[in-house]
């Protein structure tokens, strides 16, 4: 996939999204922080949210799966990062400026 449609996740995001510095969604949230996003975007909207938090963790997961993490090579892991570094960096910034390709 790589070889065949480099950039292929990054060219997706901007799809939805928009480019960068031109975005057209108020909002990008991320699958790993569901709870806190819901409670930020609720709270931008004006609803009271104190204390919110601990109801919606106990809530627990909601129509998820068992889904196994796909193994992976090294040496695809590699190029899938490479070809996907301007969207990594767009959607975690400071968090990923450790990793190698910096």
């Amino acid at each position: 996939m790589v070889n065949a449609e480099p950039m292929w996740a990054t060219r997706l995001f901007e799809w939805y999204c928009g480019p960068r510095d031109g975005e057209f969604c108020e909002y990008i949230g991320r699958t790993e922080d569901l709870i806190p996003n819901l409670i930020e975007v609720l709270g931008k909207l004006g609803y009271d949210v104190a204390g919110k938090h601990q109801v919606l963790e106990e809530l627990g997961l909601i129509n998820v799966g068992n889904v196994e993490r796909p193994t992976v090579t090294d040496r695809s892991k590699d190029k899938i990062l490479k070809s996907e570094a301007l969207l990594i960096d767009r959607f975690y910034g400071q968090q990923t400026r450790h990793i190698y390709w910096y």
